[in-house]
């Protein structure tokens, strides 16, 4: 198993996950606050998670954002994403 093993790797993995999200968020043409104002959470805090910046992401957080968009959490946490969805 792969475990992260420092603060590089860390950003990293949030960066890709945030690349994620807003390729979703951004084939669905949807708004930041639209979909910030759905799943609970401001704004800013949409937009840290989209720019890998925000380290208080969690698999909660992850598992609404998938509900939201209907996809599986693996994509958001993997990527092969299809901007058709």
């Amino acid at each position: 198993m792969n475990y992260i093993k420092d603060s590089s790797s860390l950003q990293t993995v949030l960066a890709d996950i945030g690349n994620n999200l807003y390729i979703i968020r951004h084939s669905r043409k949807e708004k930041l606050t639209a979909v910030s104002v759905s799943i609970g959470i401001s704004h800013p805090v949409l937009s840290q998670i989209e720019n890998g910046k925000y380290e208080g992401l969690s698999i909660k957080l992850i598992v609404k954002l998938a509900q939201y968009y209907n996809v599986p959490a693996e994509r958001i946490l993997l990527g092969n994403i299809d901007t058709n969805i």
